[in-house]
């Protein structure tokens, strides 16, 4: 299953969000930002350095905090942010290409 079909970007709908975060503020993804692949997690908190993680689900749950973060993770992840934030600001997150 490809799963990466589903990185969605986190879209908030309410009463002036778009005036608070996307309409009059320029930085739109000002929130902590996470990519999961297999059994790790990189995690890139605003304005700090990246921390990756090795996470096991289930009765045994852990996660172990890596020295060095993978950088064609962090790639991915920061290629990922930058196209979510410029769909939520351009008004274009769901649109289709024919419309």
């Amino acid at each position: 299953m490809d799963l990466h079909r589903f990185n969605v970007p986190m879209l908030l709908v309410a009463p002036g969000i778009q005036e608070k975060f996307g309409h009059r503020i320029h930085t739109v993804g000002n929130q902590t930002v996470a990519i999961i692949e297999d059994d790790r997690i990189l995690v890139l908190p605003n304005r700090l350095a990246p921390k990756q993680y090795r996470y096991r689900l289930g009765a045994a749950a852990q996660a172990v905090l890596q020295p060095v973060a993978d950088e064609a993770m962090l790639a991915r992840l920061q290629t990922y942010v930058q196209i979510a934030s410029t769909s939520l600001m351009n008004n274009t997150a769901g649109a289709r290409a024919d419309q």
